[in-house]
């Protein structure tokens, strides 16, 4: 099931990593280790992985290796091992505490969430040390994202990081919560369940605002008018600021615009929907 969620999605190689290396340090019997037990294991994991790559690998070789699959990827790993880019480090570390913060702390900022994350990580490992698989479940899916999205040079946004937030998660409440199924930490998990039931509203309310675009109706109208013109366009631009991630010409092209580089002309969406046509080099 790991291995399916890696090739739902390629993010959530770094969660699969943590839950097979658990599953090896789970063969592994102390205080005597049976090492060819272990290595049965670990290769029948190793054997269903390449079981389930079949189809893709089919489906590679009947293409003739024409599709990209994983570029961005490959490609990001490529440019780190030849020396064309280098780590960047705190690039991830902003942005896997901007996604847990977002997913977690929405709508409200929780300040220092990587030093949180940090001390949380510390704590957590002087308290459950012993418990290999916790741990590999846990910090090493998180460890393994810092380090790989530290090559990464694609895009990224906070979905990216979802399937590291619930490791982060149980992460920081078994480091501070007291021993589970103690009278204590019975307790602490009933105040801490009716705390994120009162959030529910709020996030709610908030939810309900992701991803709208106030001036959507606005460029579908004069989209619509760029159209009528059948007269195809180098650019559609906008006078008024969109979010980095919206492409204005998405809308026109459904409709049937054509944009093409030989055009002389740009259409400039104005706020009230009204559009000024530019030629290039001219007015």
């Amino acid at each position: 099931m790991a291995w399916a969620a890696v090739q739902i999605y390629t993010g959530n190689i770094f969660v699969a990593v943590g839950v097979f290396a658990a599953l090896v340090a789970d063969s592994i019997d102390e205080p005597a280790p049976d090492w060819r037990r272990s290595a049965r294991y670990t290769g029948a994991k190793a054997a269903a992985v390449l079981v389930m790559q079949i189809p893709y690998a089919a489906d590679q070789v009947l293409n003739r290796f024409s599709q990209p699959g994983m570029g961005a990827v490959t490609g990001s790993i490529t440019s780190v091992l030849t020396g064309r880019s280098q780590f960047e480090f705190s690039k991830s570390v902003r942005d896997l505490t901007a996604a847990i913060e977002f997913t977690q702390g929405m709508p409200w900022h929780i300040p220092y969430v990587a030093w949180i994350l940090l001390l949380c990580a510390c704590l957590f490992a002087l308290r459950f040390h012993r418990d290999r698989a916790l741990i590999l479940v846990t910090v090493l899916p998180l460890v393994a994202a810092f380090v790989g999205y530290a090559a990464f040079r694609g895009g990224l946004d906070r979905y990216t990081f979802v399937s590291l937030v619930p490791p982060a998660v149980l992460m920081m409440v078994l480091a501070v919560m007291p021993t589970p199924g103690s009278k204590p930490g019975q307790i602490a998990g009933f105040v801490a369940l009716l705390g994120s039931l009162a959030l529910v509203p709020a996030r709610l309310e908030q939810a309900a605002q992701w991803h709208k675009l106030p001036k959507y109706r606005v460029l579908v109208r004069a989209s619509r008018k760029i159209v009528g013109l059948r007269q195809p366009m180098r650019a559609i631009q906008t006078a008024f600021v969109l979010p980095p991630t919206t492409d204005p010409t998405f809308i026109y092209t459904i409709l049937g615009g054509r944009v093409e580089r030989s055009s002389e002309w740009v259409a400039v969406i104005q706020a009230d929907g009204e559009v000024i046509y530019r030629r290039v080099g001219g007015s």
